[in-house]
C-alpha cells in the first residue's frame, strides 16, 4: 500500500502541475484534469482504511466552475453482526478555488446534516469525533438513536480550499420491522471515519503545495543526517526519523503519531494544524444547547502550524519551524544544510 501510495503521487503530480498553479493563483480551474486528480489520488485506495473496501470515486463540478467534488463510499461486510453489518463510511471532499468558497461549502454541509436531523442549527458544534483537532475548523454530530430514526453520525472539515463531509452509516437491526431501529455508531468506526477524513485532507494538500516537486534537503539532527523537503521559507521534517534522532519514541497509531522526548508527550495529529506538547485528556462535556461533544484538554502547550501535519504513506511529517517550536530548539542553515539546535 505504501508503495502504491507514493507511486500514484508521483504520477497525480504529472496531472496536477496545472490545477496546483490554478489553485494557487485563482486561475480557472482546469475541469479534465481536476477530475483526474481527484478521482486518481485524492480518492482512497483499498486497506488505507482497516476492513474497508472503497467503491469507484465520481466526481462532478460546482456551478460557476467554483469547485468539484468527490464522493466515494467505503463498506466493511461480512461480519454479521446485526445493525452494524454492512457499515458504511460515505465520503463528499469539496476542493474550491478559494478560501471563501470552500468555508462556505463547509457550513452548506452542516446545514445539510441539520436538515436531515430536524434539528436547529445552533445544536451542530464545533469539534470531531476523537476531540483531536482536525483542520482549520471541524463539526462533528453523533446523535443518540431511537426507533424510526436512520442514524448517522456526521464530520464536517474545512481547511483552506478543502471542505470534507463524512458519514458513518448503520443499517437497521431489522430492515422488515415496521418502525426501524437503529444502533448507534461506535467509537472505533468513528475514529476510522476521522482517520479517512485526516488521509483525504493531508492527501490533497501534498498535492496542492507540489509535493514531488520540493527539492530534498540536508537536515541535521543531534549529529544524525537526514532527508528533509523545502524550498523559500517552507521547510517539512519526517517526524519519526527526526524524534528518534533527538533521542525520543514514538509511533503512528491510527490518525495521530504520539510518543516522548525528554519525559514530555509529543503528538501529532494528521490533518491537524497543530502540535500537542505535553499531556492531553479528551473530555465529553453537554454544552448549554443540550448537545453533548468531545473537547481536548491539553495540559501542555498546543502549537500552530502554517500548514497541515502531512502523510505520505509512509512518513508522517511537519513544518520544520514548528516542530523546533515545539521541542524549544531553532533552525540554523550553514549552506545547504539545515540543523536542529538549541536555542
Amino acid at each position: 500500500m505504501q508503495r502504491r501510495f507514493v507511486g500514484s503521487l508521483a504520477v497525480a503530480v504529472l496531472v496536477a502541475v496545472v490545477v496546483v498553479v490554478s489553485l494557487l493563483e485563482g486561475q480557472p480551474m482546469n475541469e479534465e484534469q481536476v477530475m483526474k486528480f481527484l478521482k486518481e489520488f485524492v480518492a482512497l485506495e483499498p486497506n488505507e482504511i482497516p476492513g474497508f473496501n472503497p467503491t469507484k470515486p465520481f466526481v462532478r463540478k460546482w456551478e460557476a466552475g467554483k469547485g468539484f467534488s468527490l464522493y466515494q463510499s467505503l463498506f466493511r461486510k461480512g461480519t454479521g453482526i446485526p445493525g452494524r453489518d454492512p457499515t458504511e463510511i460515505f465520503i463528499h471532499a469539496g476542493l474550491a478555488t478559494d478560501r471563501d468558497t470552500a468555508y462556505q461549502a463547509a457550513i452548506s454541509m452542516i446545514e445539510t446534516q441539520v436538515f436531515h436531523f430536524g434539528a436547529e442549527p445552533g445544536r451542530i458544534s464545533e469539534g470531531s469525533w476523537t476531540g483531536l483537532p482536525i483542520g482549520e475548523k471541524s463539526w462533528a454530530t453523533a446523535p443518540k438513536t431511537g426507533p424510526g430514526v436512520s442514524f448517522t453520525s456526521n464530520l464536517v472539515v474545512w481547511d483552506d480550499r478543502l471542505a470534507l463531509r463524512i458519514i458513518v452509516r448503520y443499517p437497521p437491526l431489522d430492515p422488515k420491522a415496521k418502525n426501524l431501529i437503529f444502533l448507534p455508531i461506535e467509537g472505533e468506526d468513528l475514529e476510522l471515519g476521522e482517520l479517512a477524513a485526516r488521509i483525504i485532507l493531508a492527501k490533497a494538500t501534498l498535492v496542492l503545495i507540489g509535493w514531488e516537486q520540493l527539492p530534498s534537503l540536508r537536515l541535521v539532527a543531534n549529529g544524525t543526517s537526514l532527508r528533509a523537503k523545502g524550498s523559500q521559507g517552507s521547510l517539512f521534517v519526517p517526524v519519526g526519523l527526526v524524534m528518534k534522532a533527538l533521542g525520543g519514541e514514538g509511533e503512528r497509531k491510527g490518525g495521530i503519531w504520539v510518543g516522548h522526548w525528554r519525559g514530555k508527550k509529543v503528538t501529532f495529529p494528521i490533518g491537524a494544524r497543530c502540535v500537542l506538547m505535553g499531556d492531553w485528556t479528551v473530555e465529553t462535556v453537554k454544552e448549554k444547547n443540550g448537545v453533548t461533544v468531545k473537547r481536548i484538554k491539553v495540559a501542555g502547550r498546543m502549537v500552530k502550524l502554517k500548514v497541515p501535519v502531512l502523510y505520505d504513506g509512509h512518513e508522517i511529517w511537519v513544518e520544520g519551524e514548528g516542530l523546533a517550536k515545539a521541542l524549544g530548539l531553532r533552525l540554523g542553515k550553514k549552506g545547504q544544510i539545515i540543523a536542529l539546535l538549541p536555542k
